[in-house]
């Protein structure tokens, strides 16, 4: 059977499931063991995508808790290895994205960068001027380092989901890692 055959097979048990759990003749429990049995590295995306929203946190909830692909330990799970490994590298790809991902519009991100900076700048020292400041516009934390990326890079390692914010401290334009910098007020 080919890889392509297989896949189309796998997106209409998928959708199967879905409608009967939509029509109540299957549980919760059982669509999303499932469509996570059905999942394969080329149509985890796919068949993820069928599940019903308000199913999407438990579905998430469920895979988190799968042993991991890599684990040396023998562990009894109802499922065949390579759905294993193609959810957990989706659970990855997911948390990634959403970790990565702006959320804010860029006006408000702005917005809040410049209030904390401007809250921050009396704290911080003489000989910080020139440094790059990276601002997590969530929290409040910062770190700070003549390295932009350092900087960037400690204040995630600390807080993974940061929204970072970044500014030469002392200037009056905002550092972004997107192309251009943009002024700010004085």
């Amino acid at each position: 059977m080919s890889t392509d055959h297989q896949s189309s097979t796998a997106l209409a048990r998928a959708k199967r499931l879905v409608q009967l759990y939509q029509e109540r003749r299957i549980t919760e429990a059982s669509v999303i063991s499932g469509i996570a049995e059905l999942a394969a590295p080329d149509n985890v995306d796919e068949i993820v995508a069928l599940l019903p929203p308000e199913l999407e946190a438990e579905f998430g909830e469920w895979v988190r808790r799968l042993p991991s692909p890599d684990s040396s330990r023998v562990v009894f799970w109802p499922l065949p290895d390579v759905a294993v490994r193609a959810l957990s590298e989706w659970m990855r790809t997911k948390q990634q994205r959403e970790a990565s991902s702006p959320r804010y519009p860029k006006e408000e991100f702005a917005r809040r960068g410049d209030a904390i900076y401007e809250r921050i700048l009396p704290v911080l020292v003489p000989g910080d001027e020139g440094k790059t400041i990276a601002i997590d516009i969530e929290t409040g934390e910062y770190e700070v380092d003549a390295d932009e990326s350092a900087a960037a890079d400690r204040l995630i390692a600390r807080i993974p989901d940061a929204q970072v914010w970044v500014r030469e401290i002392g200037s009056r334009y905002a550092r972004h890692f997107g192309p251009r910098a943009v002024q700010v007020s004085p």
